[in-house]
């Protein structure tokens, strides 16, 4: 357990600074120069990647540390994504309330086919939009905040 002069203290990886990749190519290493002796290297494709492990992992349950219950519909998530990738998650999973400590939270007020295609969103950033969803997906976004 870490006591409250530790958690004030960080680490290494808080104390680490930006690093900003000029030009990327997918699938390729890049090096940028900063100052000789200096070169910073990004992985075009690392975060698109990342993201798409976390959903392949999201459907096969492994890590997933909530069930969001909408209707008859059981959505096994991460917190974190959800957090990241939503202000209204990100209170109800950091600010305390009774939900930090659930691992199955019931949602009201949306559809589970508009919950699908929002959790489809948050691991995917994106989502079909057509004339028979967005009457659904747009109050489930306003909700959630996205």
């Amino acid at each position: 357990m870490e006591t409250d002069e530790e958690v004030d203290r960080g680490n290494l990886l808080d104390e680490m600074p930006p690093i900003n990749c000029d030009t990327t190519l997918d699938d390729t290493v890049t090096a940028g120069h900063n100052d000789i002796g200096d070169m910073t290297f990004c992985l075009g494709n690392y975060v698109p990647d990342f993201m798409k492990m976390l959903f392949t992992m999201r459907s096969h349950h492994m890590l997933t540390d909530v069930v969001l219950e909408v209707g008859n519909e059981l959505f096994h998530v991460h917190k974190v994504v959800l957090a990241a990738g939503s202000p209204y998650f990100k209170a109800m999973f950091t600010s305390g309330l009774k939900e930090c400590e659930m691992s199955r939270v019931r949602l009201q007020g949306v559809c589970p086919s508009a919950m699908a295609w929002l959790v489809y969103f948050m691991y995917t950033g994106k989502v079909r939009i057509t004339e028979v969803t967005v009457c659904q997906l747009l109050p489930a976004a306003t909700m959630f905040q996205l």
